[in-house]
């Protein structure tokens, strides 16, 4: 799991890129680069502010703020943090409830506003952040195929996945498989970025 510094660096990275995303052209089957960017971001970030959330760190206003005018951009809404209550147990079940559940909406938002790849950005960085998490060999056979899914809607290059994919279904040591994760997230963020320059 990540630790709270974690979270803090990425916030403060959201704070100051948030402001990157500038309207674009789309085609009929894209989204634009600036859309893309920020489903994208919105999926990365969320975990992390919920997570720091529910470990009781402050000062989240400005984070979420950030996030916040995402959302706002994107046409949609982030539903309130849980509550925070003390109790590890209580905190770690609304935190997965949060990510697994709670943020559902936001997907279907997505999908009724803009081409599928939006959507799938959003959920892409979702699951990257929860399979780095809560990865384990069992999970790597039913999970493949939904990274290959999400990252084919999302109109992502095979070579930023693939080897995500592949490295799942030879059941390779779970460190490599996070390893793979980690880059693949690093690229994506990378190509949504360069994107918006273009």
């Amino acid at each position: 799991m990540h630790r709270v510094t974690t979270a803090s660096i990425l916030f403060l990275f959201l704070m100051g890129t948030c402001s990157l995303a500038a309207p674009q052209e789309s085609s009929p089957s894209q989204s634009t680069a600036s859309t893309r960017f920020d489903s994208w971001t919105l999926g990365s970030g969320l975990p992390f502010a919920a997570l720091a959330n529910a470990q009781g760190v402050n000062n989240l206003d400005e984070g979420l703020a950030s996030l916040q005018s995402i959302a706002q951009r994107l046409g949609t809404h982030i539903p309130a943090l849980p509550h925070r209550t003390g109790d590890h147990l209580t905190d770690s079940e609304a935190f997965s409830h949060y990510l697994t559940d709670d943020l559902k909406q936001i997907s279907e938002d997505l999908r009724h506003k803009y081409p599928p790849d939006a959507a799938a950005l959003f959920e892409l960085a979702l699951q990257c952040y929860i399979l780095e998490a809560t990865y384990s060999n069992e999970l790597g056979g039913n999970t493949a195929p939904l990274i290959t899914d999400l990252a084919t809607k999302a109109g992502l290059p095979p070579y930023l996945w693939e080897p995500v994919v592949f490295k799942m279904r030879q059941q390779e040591p779970i460190s490599e498989v996070k390893q793979a994760l980690r880059k693949m997230n690093s690229d994506v963020n990378h190509l949504l970025t360069v994107a918006l320059a273009k």
